[in-house]
């Protein structure tokens, strides 16, 4: 999964690894040259993070609050990775946590998700992703981009959360000035 992650987005990329657990794919984002946070709710999980990759800060927190001083999500992450962490997030609470996680994603940046294909999970997961505003994109049935089909076991997602550019009259003199459309 640390592969897809850094084929997204090459070396030196903020990563926020949701649901980071003991910090084994924080690690290998982090030697990959990536600059990593993982947040979880499990405080035993992240006091063996934080002994194991002490150079990645570790947050104990729940993602649908996202309880995370500001100064550590400022400017936001070209990725969020939640593995394995949708099948195990408290029932209905799925919107909630996408609406927390698209806010700490950069404009132009993904939310990639790999867990079991339980239907039900899959049309939750993809609802509230539609929800938040994020746009579907690749999907897969592994972390090595093997190819999805209905009957796959497992599923890959990646959505990105949109560019926004300008609306209004301003927005229509740049384009004509600089020949954009």
């Amino acid at each position: 999964m640390a592969a897809l992650v850094h084929g997204l987005t090459g070396e030196g990329s903020r990563v926020l690894d949701a649901g980071c657990g003991v910090g084994g794919v924080a690690a290998v984002l982090a030697g990959l040259g990536h600059q990593v946070m993982g947040v979880d709710v499990d405080l035993e999980a992240l006091r063996v993070a934080a002994e194991e990759v002490p150079r990645v800060p570790f947050w104990l927190s729940d993602l649908a609050d996202l309880d995370v001083p500001q100064a550590a999500l400022a400017g936001g992450f070209d990725v969020v990775l939640l593995a394995d962490v949708v099948p195990r997030l408290r029932p209905g609470i799925v919107g909630a946590v996408m609406g927390q996680l698209v806010g700490v994603c950069r404009p132009g940046g993904s939310v990639v998700a790999g867990f079991a294909a339980d239907p039900g999970t899959v049309v939750e997961y993809e609802g509230a992703c539609r929800s938040v505003g994020l746009v579907a994109g690749d999907r897969w049935s592994g972390w090595s981009g093997e190819v999805f089909s209905p009957g796959s076991r497992y599923v890959v997602a990646v959505h990105h959360r949109p560019v926004v550019r300008e609306q209004g009259p301003r927005a229509g003199w740049w384009a004509r000035l600089f020949g954009a459309r």
